[in-house]
């Protein structure tokens, strides 16, 4: 086993919660509490439809409007205080009082806010605007019984007030009665049956309480009455997308975007959902959009780059996180990314440039100094990648991962027995660590140490059943010795119930059935595992073996020939040549 695994780590979490379109009922309510007045409409100088005053009252009037100009043009302060000087020849005019309500709401001052609206409502019980604010800033307090209050003398004032009526149903909603506010919504819709949002906020509800089909059933109701509706498209995409079902939340998104080619949220979103099919190539032409369009959204080009490596584009990918390391404050992860891609493309020194410029308080630490340490193996530096593990341990003593890549470069460095101490040290302070007993295993192993190797897997599978790779070593190092066959196909196809589609795991098994003399079906699984893994010498090997025993020397030579272009190490390049050699003799 290669201890130092360089991989990367998505900056996302690939078990997301569904997330609703937009935030709950009630903040959606509380939008422009503020400033949302109702312009007074303006009849003449001698009248405004929304002013009772007459023409006597001019001065009260001019102050009004002055006021009003005053909020128009955001000065907040100001409009206040000509609001207050005309509330003073005028201390019983319900309009005033709403509208320095509404002003302070604007400035998050609830609690003067409040004070005013009900002072308005308390000159006129029928102000529904001042009904609504008081009910607005309630909920915004989360205070329901007096938010509930509010909303339900708003649609006393008017049974049919679509605004009101969502209202109250979303404070039913939020203060645990969910069965209430279907039941109003419900009414709402089949009084009006083309209220788009009766439908819209039914759906909502039905998506708080996860009852999804008919979430589903009244948004869709939504988008008969207006087939252009965002919101609703949105929340349909994202419940087909929490169910698993692909392809119906691709085609939501696409409709959105349609409709909204410059959505680039949808956009992002969109990729991730290509992402989670693993349909990377629509993934990326949605993410070069966003990038393009917003060079500050530093998630949607990481995505892209890492994109670019896993379809091993390594060029674009180093462009693209090198560009990124220039622009955001988070520069660890990046340098990591920076440094896999430079591997990749065989600039080693500036690989290890960069994996040593992370920082030890950084979660990619650990995988920074593995990865180090790979480099300098690779280089043949053994005493440079142990002094990089070394440094590790320093700042992260109890690293699983930097102690079994220890051990295994002492192995490398035929100092056996420092391998085994690291390791049994290590899990004198945690007995029941699976990593460590499974290093020390195949550090027995290397030590052609079999009993002890034995013990240290089945602890390994003790402590976890399902551990997929102690399963598959144990069975097929019975298997490579000719013992315990029957057990041993039993470990492998155990450990491929848990890895089905493990290249490894399933030439062990094609292995096992040849050592079992049934030659024809361990050589459908041998092709079945080179399918998976097609560079790997190992399986290569067993096809060259298994039809050299079938006496087929031009296959055999064949598959012995692929197996040692991709071998690396000396004694099993030196076995192969020996094998094509014999081939050769006959």
């Amino acid at each position: 086993m290669n201890f130092f695994r360089t991989r990367i780590i998505a900056p996302r979490n690939t078990n997301r919660k569904f997330m609703h379109v937009l935030t709950s009922l009630f903040t959606l309510l509380l939008v422009g509490a503020g400033c949302a007045e109702k312009r007074p409409v303006f009849r003449g100088p001698g009248h405004d439809a929304h002013w009772p005053i007459e023409a006597p009252m001019a001065e009260t009037y001019a102050e009004f409007l002055e006021a009003y100009r005053l909020a128009n043009q955001g000065k907040t302060e100001d409009s206040i205080e000509a609001y207050e000087k005309a509330l003073e020849k005028n201390p019983q005019e319900p309009l005033l009082y709403l509208r320095l309500a509404m002003l302070f709401a604007r400035k998050g001052d609830w609690k003067q806010s409040e004070q005013y609206a009900r002072k308005a409502a308390e000159l006129n019980p029928k102000s529904r605007e001042a009904w609504m604010l008081i009910g607005r800033i309630a909920a915004s307090q989360s205070q329901w019984p007096a938010s509930e209050e509010a909303f339900q003398e708003v649609v006393k004032i008017d049974p049919e007030d679509e605004e009101g009526i969502i209202a109250l149903s979303s404070i039913y909603l939020e203060s645990g009665r969910s069965d209430k506010a279907i039941e109003t919504l419900k009414d709402l819709v089949q009084t009006n049956p083309s209220s788009l949002f009766g439908y819209y906020y039914l759906g909502r509800v039905y998506s708080e309480t996860n009852q999804l089909d008919l979430a589903l059933a009244a948004y869709e109701k939504s988008l008969e009455i207006n087939s252009n509706f965002l919101s609703a498209l949105k929340a349909i995409a994202l419940i087909h997308e929490f169910q698993g079902d692909q392809q119906k939340a691709v085609e939501a998104f696409e409709k959105i975007l349609l409709i909204e080619p410059d959505n680039l949220s949808v956009r992002a979103h969109l990729a991730e959902v290509y992402l989670d099919s693993g349909n990377l190539p629509k993934a990326e032409k949605e993410l070069k959009v966003v990038g393009q369009q917003d060079p500050q959204n530093f998630t949607a080009r990481l995505r892209l780059g890492l994109i670019y490596f896993q379809t091993q584009q390594y060029k674009a990918a180093d462009r693209e996180f090198s560009s990124l390391l220039k622009d955001v404050p988070e520069k660890d992860r990046l340098h990591y990314y920076v440094g896999l891609t430079r591997e990749r493309l065989n600039q080693n020194d500036s690989a290890r440039r960069h994996f040593s410029r992370i920082s030890p308080k950084s979660d990619v630490y650990v995988d920074g100094r593995l990865a180090l340490a790979f480099l300098w193996q690779k280089d043949g530096n053994l005493s440079a990648a142990e002094r990089a593990l070394r440094e590790g341990l320093k700042h992260e003593p109890d690293a699983d991962e930097i102690l079994a890549s220890l051990a295994h470069m002492y192995i490398l460095m035929e100092r056996g027995e420092d391998a085994v101490g690291v390791l049994e040290k290590a899990l004198q302070k945690k007995p029941k660590n699976e990593t460590l007993w499974f290093a020390l295993g195949e550090v027995y192993d290397r030590l052609d140490r079999f009993a002890k190797m034995e013990e240290c897997m089945r602890r390994v599978i003790e402590l976890n059943s399902d551990h997929a790779n102690a399963l598959n070593y144990l069975g097929y190092s019975f298997a490579e010795k000719g013992i315990h066959l029957e057990e041993a196909e039993i470990l492998i196809r155990r450990a491929l119930e848990v890895k089905p589609e493990d290249g490894f795991i399933t030439d062990s098994l094609g292995w096992v059935k040849i050592k079992l003399g049934k030659t024809e079906e361990g050589l459908k699984w041998l092709e079945k595992a080179a399918e998976l893994i097609p560079e790997e010498p190992v399986i290569l090997e067993h096809l060259g073996d298994v039809w050299k025993q079938k006496e087929n020397t031009g296959k055999a030579k064949k598959f012995y020939q692929e197996a040692l272009k991709f071998t690396q190490e000396k004694k099993d390049m030196d076995r192969i040549k020996e094998k094509i050699n014999e081939l050769d003799a006959k």
